[in-house]
């Protein structure tokens, strides 16, 4: 291989097993068929636990490689926000990721600081230099391939994320089959309240009438003893 570094250009013998195309942004799909714990990702961060990281607080982030330790599943709804616990390597660098060493931290990650590993799948390669320091990888023959094993684990994590899913759904159905049923026997209980409530507020009605009409009668009877007293008072006046 052919490197152009500040002006001088290098003959370098660098292994196939060491290049690696640029890794692709994960995405939702990722999410619910191929990201799951054990996976070798590169994540957007500091490089925490790392031989590059320091105690410097304000470091930059920067695209490292690591491991998927656990993933909390939600919803997406309607973005991913699932919770990535991932491990850094400590040595960053193209060596076999079998023999590094991870880093006992453990550090919590969103979906969009995750990329996917991109390997070369094949010995033909094309080189081409660019001005800087930095080197084009073309592929010539390059078609991305998984092992048996691993399509067989893919399709097993898109059943159990589908089941996880429908699990969901079903349960959610039951909450709210069940707040509408308590919904249902609460308004049932409610207008057994207001019929019963309507009674006797019917009830205290006609009570009022008859109270009403009773007041009534005795103002009546008392007029009527008052005039005839008011009568009797008259008339032994006029006789005496």
């Amino acid at each position: 291989m052919l490197l152009f570094d500040y002006g001088d250009l290098i003959e370098e013998n660098v292994p196939i097993s060491n290049l690696r195309i640029r890794s692709r942004k994960a995405t939702l799909s990722d999410c619910t068929c191929f990201l799951r714990p054990g996976l070798d990702i590169c994540v957007l961060s500091t490089p925490q636990g790392t031989e590059d990281s320091s105690d410097d607080e304000n470091q930059d982030p920067i695209w490292v490689d690591a491991k998927i330790n656990s993933i909390e599943r939600k919803p997406h709804e309607p973005k991913c926000t699932c919770q990535f616990y991932v491990s850094f390597y400590v040595t960053q660098g193209p060596l076999d990721m079998a023999k590094k060493t991870l880093s006992k931290e453990t550090v919590l990650v969103q979906l969009d600081q995750i990329s996917i590993l991109q390997n070369l799948n094949g010995s033909l390669v094309k080189m081409s230099i660019t001005v800087g320091n930095s080197l084009r990888i073309a592929p010539v023959l390059h078609v991305p391939k998984f092992s048996a094993i691993q399509k067989q684990h893919l399709v097993i994590d898109c059943i159990v994320n589908l089941r996880h899913k429908v699990t969901e759904l079903n349960n959610a159905g039951k909450n709210i089959s069940t707040e509408l049923g308590r919904a249902k026997v609460s308004l049932k209980i409610a207008n057994s309240d207001n019929a019963r409530l309507l009674g006797q507020l019917g009830r205290a009605e006609k009570e009022r009438e008859a109270l009403k009409a009773e007041l009534e009668e005795m103002k009546k009877v008392k007029d009527k003893v008052v005039d005839e007293a008011n009568n009797l008072s008259f008339k032994e006046a006029e006789e005496s």
